[in-house]
């Protein structure tokens, strides 16, 4: 410490360290302080003159400009640019990550409105203007593809999986601290959320209100949009009887028949859109479609709309389906020439169709080929290698498995397609129904369209990213699969040493041909049964997931008696976990409804039990009442 370092200290600094301000310092202690400084500060601030001489540093240049930096305070020091406009936002790391001046403007102007929005003065229809029109440039920003991945990509490498909110240490001490504040595991059950939900509600929807002109996010175009397309894919849109018979209707007189259909002339999801006559055609079975057209000039239907809109909410909604949104259709059709027919009963609908013959059959192939899609196994493969996992991760990774497993995987669903025609033309309407390229269904379409149309439910998959969760949680050296089945848990397993074992011939050898495909070397490959079978090598984990009794169709048969098949089980766990000492971990994927009895077999401490994939669904592709569960055991 040199001696004006020194002075600084004895006369000019607090005992905390902090500056005294000039007022405080005495005149002969200040003036004896300026005579000791370099003339050329003399135009400086005080606190900017005693730091520089504390830290013992010449004033720092903006790196952008080279211009000096602008000075903050004696406890903070200078800011990082000069202070000029384009320096200060050069700095930001939105800008180094390629943001534009002009973006760079955009952020700045939103951050003023909404700072003043929190203020709580008005916002100007300006200012709210670039709230709205700003929102979705920013958040591209802030959710970019680079700033994900790069965060993604540090979480694995630090705690092993994508996001630090899915380590179980992290949620548990999220719901320790719920626990003792309010007692509760999540602050949504308890008494405080309860007491307050009807504020937060209402703030929510005043606040989306301002974002977007309506009060839930259901209600705007783009999530409506999204549901509808999601529920084309899907063929989940909820349909009536009536609706159910007249599509089987419509399909033996047309041969493309669309369901939930919309274009440029009619922009609603119309029931059905019948392409060789060019005609949209809306079902308006249910009552409140008025059992016929509204007439704003007749009295009894002006009448029985005032009744509707007295009696509650949901007549109120339907009098604005009868009286607004069923006229608007109408009058959108007539506008654009669009041709529209709407049915208020089945039985106008059958007349109707009455006057068409019966069409020709359809010429489709008599047998069905899953086209490999390569390129996307190579792309899942990838993935599986390169992004972390978790056990509520989605199914994903099925591509080579439906291709070089189609023989087995798929088999009853060729058998129904070959066997009957009129499941082929069924199955190929469905498909052209919901797809927005009809004349591009692929035979890949057709067989996972079984599933999709309620047809044939099939062979379930199994996510390999559960696997892959098992493999980063626990580290073993080599995995025992007793249940190998279709290779998902191979995939999961890329970097441990795996041993497949399967009853089933066939599904074994395809197992080989993936392995072989994606170039993969750890792994064993046997076609034992599980009750007889202890692979020789020593292994320190099992990971399976066993047949769900009678709940699934499998390729080998079962057991049927339900004590029987428990009995199989217990000489399974015997074979594989119970007699085998370097074993000492036990984990297995099993339906809910089994899992009090299928646990009685396992010898041991449970350590782990966890609800696998989605909350909305499973490997079962469906929303079910009970889950899957992932049971992991140890033994004592």
């Amino acid at each position: 410490m040199n001696d004006i370092q020194s002075f600084i200290q004895k006369n000019l600094l607090t005992d905390s360290g902090k500056l005294k301000a000039p007022h405080i310092v005495k005149k002969d202690v200040f003036d004896e302080f300026m005579s000791m400084i370099d003339p050329q500060y003399l135009n400086k601030a005080f606190s900017e003159i005693v730091y520089l001489y504390w830290m013992n540093i010449d004033p720092s240049r903006c790196s952008f400009c080279s211009k000096e930096r602008k000075f903050n305070r004696f406890s903070s020091g200078y800011a990082k640019t000069c202070g000029n406009k384009e320096c200060k936002y050069a700095d930001r790391t939105a800008w180094n990550k390629g943001l534009t001046k002009e973006t760079s403007e955009i952020v700045k102007n939103q951050g003023k409105a909404v700072s003043k929005k929190k203020r709580g003065r008005e916002l100007t229809s300006a200012e709210r203007e670039v709230i709205n029109s700003n929102r979705e440039k920013i958040k591209g920003v802030k959710h970019s593809k680079e700033r994900i991945d790069k965060v993604k990509k540090t979480c694995l490498e630090r705690y092993g999986v994508e996001s630090v909110l899915k380590k179980d240490e992290v949620r548990e001490k999220g719901r320790g601290v719920n626990r003792e504040k309010y007692g509760t595991d999540y602050y949504t059950q308890s008494e405080h959320f309860k007491k307050r939900s009807s504020e937060i509600v209402e703030k929510s929807r005043k606040t989306l209100k301002e974002r977007t002109g309506f009060e839930y996010p259901s209600q705007t175009d783009e999530a409506k949009q999204k549901a509808h397309e999601k529920r084309k894919e899907n063929g989940t849109y909820v349909e009536s009887k009536e609706e159910k018979e007249a599509y089987r209707l419509l399909i033996k007189k047309f041969k493309v028949v669309r369901r939930q259909w919309s274009d440029d002339r009619y922009p609603f999801a119309c029931d059905f859109y019948i392409e060789d006559i060019d005609t949209f055609i809306e079902c308006n079975f249910h009552w409140t479609h008025g059992q016929e057209p509204f007439d704003s000039k007749n009295p009894y239907h002006l009448q029985e709309l005032k009744e509707l809109k007295s009696k509650g909410d949901y007549e109120d909604i339907a009098a604005d389906v009868w009286s607004i949104s069923d006229p608007l259709k109408v009058e959108t059709a007539r506008q654009s020439g669009a041709n529209l027919l709407c049915f208020y009963t089945l039985r106008e609908l059958e007349l109707w169709a009455s006057s068409f013959p019966d069409r020709d059959r359809i010429d489709l192939p008599s047998d069905l080929k899953y086209e490999f899609d390569e390129e996307l196994a190579l792309r899942e493969i990838k993935n599986l290698r390169e992004k972390g996992a978790d056990y509520n991760s989605n199914i994903y990774g099925t591509e080579a498995i439906n291709y070089f497993q189609q023989e087995v995987f798929y088999a009853k669903e060729k058998e129904l397609w070959e066997s009957s025609l009129d499941l082929r033309e069924r199955l190929y309407q469905n498909r052209m129904a919901y797809t927005q390229a009809p004349s591009n269904i692929l035979h890949r379409d057709l067989l996972k369209g079984f599933r999709n149309s309620g047809i044939y439910k099939g062979f379930s998959h199994f996510s390999p990213r559960w696997a892959k969760a098992f493999e980063s949680e626990f580290r073993p050296t080599r995995v025992y699969d007793p249940f190998g089945g279709w290779g998902h848990r191979m995939l999961g397993f890329l970097n441990s040493y795996y041993i497949y074992n399967d009853l089933n011939s066939l599904a074994c050898e395809n197992v080989k041909k993936i392995a072989k495909f994606y170039e993969i070397d750890n792994v064993e490959f046997h076609n034992e049964d599980a009750t007889l079978f202890t692979p020789r090598k020593d292994y320190d984990a099992i990971f399976t997931c066993p047949p769900y009794f009678n709940l699934e169709d499998y390729a080998v048969n079962l057991v049927l008696d339900y004590k029987l098949w428990l009995e199989w089980w217990q000489r399974v766990v015997d074979a594989s976990f119970t007699n085998k000492d370097s074993c000492n971990t036990f984990a297995f994927v099993i339906h809910e409804s089994l899992q009090d009895d299928m646990e009685k077999a396992i010898p041991g401490k449970k350590i782990k039990e966890v609800e696998v994939g989605s909350k909305k669904g499973n490997h079962f592709y469906e929303s079910r009442k009970n889950g899957e569960m992932l049971l992991i055991y140890q033994k004592d």
